[in-house]
Formats: structure tokens, C-alpha cells, sequence
């Protein structure tokens, strides 16, 4: 995350509506790349927060949607690679996915 609050020694925390954008679009990448394609991501910054003059709450809202997997592919067609060359050998196994 760019974004950083503000601690003892950043004192003012780290905000822009870009970096926040940047965040978003990094957090629906992993999402989408570990099978949720209709990932939803939204934020919401409060300005004054809990009364406090110039201080920040940004929250970062997630809906994965349904995880999408792969049981079997089958490739039709191919006349340029021998089919032992793209069958997956039987020691193979999918990576888990991260959630």
C-alpha cells in the first residue's frame, strides 16, 4: 500500500487521491489474478475525522464475487506442438490460490 498513516515519525500520514487509486487497482490485480473476476473495489475517505481537523479515515471496501477455477482444458486444433508436449505431467499441481 502507498498510502500510509500518519505515525510517530510520518507524522502526516501519506495521501493522494492517486496513490489511493494506484492501491485500488493493485488490490483488484491480486484479486483477479487469483481467479475473482468480478472483484469489486471501493473506498471511501472521510475528511475530518471523528471530529479531528484535517485528519483522515480512508476505508478500503472488497467484494471478491465468485472465485472462478479451472477444472480441465482441453486443447483442440493444434497441429504445431506434439500433444506430450502439451499434456501436464502427472507431478503437476496448480498453485493454491491465495484466499
Amino acid at each position: 500500500m502507498q498510502i500510509q498513516i500518519a505515525e510517530k515519525f510520518l507524522s502526516r500520514g501519506r495521501y493522494s487521491q492517486k496513490l489511493l487509486s494506484d492501491d485500488m487497482s493493485a488490490i483488484e490485480n491480486l484479486y483477479r489474478s487469483n481467479g475473482f473476476r468480478q472483484v469489486k473495489v471501493t473506498s471511501n475517505v472521510e475528511d475530518d475525522y471523528a471530529g479531528r481537523k484535517d485528519e483522515l479515515a480512508v476505508s478500503i471496501h472488497v467484494e471478491e464475487g465468485a472465485q472462478t477455477r479451472i477444472s480441465s482444458l482441453q486443447i483442440l486444433g493444434n497441429t504445431a506442438i506434439s500433444d506430450r508436449h502439451t499434456h501436464c505431467p502427472p507431478q503437476f499441481h496448480p498453485r493454491p490460490a491465495l484466499f
